[in-house]
């Protein structure tokens, strides 16, 4: 398993920046904004320094982006700029592991072309594309219509999975109760360890990607993984178990509570050490 941060909560420093610096305090894979790196990667000079620091400090390189709402035009046509330009990159460099995207659209149906191309336009290019906490289930799957590559699969945000676990009562949004318990907790109301290797093992495609943060178990707070109810030193213990080989990525949102620069960057590192010490605990 690989150790991950997404690094657009750090805005104190520059892209490379830190790369270097979390690369120098033990993170092996870093992730990145979509646009940001869309940004960088479309002019030659940037893209090239940005491939050159991902390599020499040795680190994995993670890009989550979002399928645009179909309404907007402009973000379509720029969607799909941006996935070519992406390409190339890869191609001259090969140092994009994953691509993920948020698909937050309630109807997914509208927004299957796009995610269809950028399954289509990676593919074999050493690019996994892994879409956010979809799909859930198998009846979510077989509903989208997607032809999936064994380069595509899941990247399952934790923090989120603690609010679906941790829900009491019929949701229309939680998708693990909707398909006849597949996936869901032992019982309603039932955030344990046990229930998230349950809902990590019933996913109908391979995760690649874990985003790592915690929550009241009501809200998406993006805090630390100490603070929390998921409990996170057992969730460590169990992908160990399971034999997880694919990165997990810190997510959690530091300026979001109250911490900012190098009180971002202590806390950050402090729950590093712990997610290692946990894993490396019997």
């Amino acid at each position: 398993m690989k150790m991950g941060i997404t690094i657009v909560h750090f805005p104190h420093r520059s892209v490379c920046e830190n790369i270097k610096f979390f690369a120098e305090y033990g993170f092996d894979a870093i992730g990145f904004d979509g646009p940001q790196f869309y940004d960088d990667v479309k002019d030659s000079t940037t893209g090239k320094v940005l491939a050159e620091t991902i390599e020499k400090c040795g680190v994995a390189a993670t890009v989550h982006h979002m399928i645009p709402k179909p309404d907007d035009k402009a973000a379509c046509e720029r969607f799909y700029d941006e996935m070519k330009t992406m390409k190339q990159w890869q191609e001259e460099y090969g140092l994009m592991d994953i691509l993920s995207f948020d698909v937050w659209i309630e109807d997914r149906s509208r927004v299957t072309e796009m995610m269809q191309y950028a399954i289509d336009t990676f593919a074999g290019t050493g690019t996994k594309i892994a879409f956010e906490d979809f799909p859930l289930n198998t009846c979510e799957r077989m509903q989208s219509g997607l032809n999936f590559s064994d380069e595509s699969g899941i990247l399952m945000d934790f923090g989120h999975t603690n609010v679906r676990l941790s829900a009491i009562g019929p949701n229309p949004a939680n998708c693990f109760l909707e398909n006849k318990g597949e996936g869901a907790p032992l019982m309603p109301g039932d955030n344990s360890v046990e229930a998230f290797r349950m809902a990590f093992l019933k996913k109908p495609l391979p995760v690649f990607e874990l985003h790592l943060h915690n929550n009241n178990g009501i809200d998406d707070q993006h805090d630390f993984i100490e603070n929390g109810t998921a409990d996170f030193r057992g969730i460590a213990k169990m992908l160990k178990e399971v034999g997880f080989k694919g990165i997990a990525s810190f997510e959690a949102g530091p300026a979001l509570h109250g911490k900012t620069g190098g009180e971002a960057d202590k806390a950050t590192i402090e729950s590093l050490k712990n997610w290692k010490k946990w894993l490396s605990e019997d």
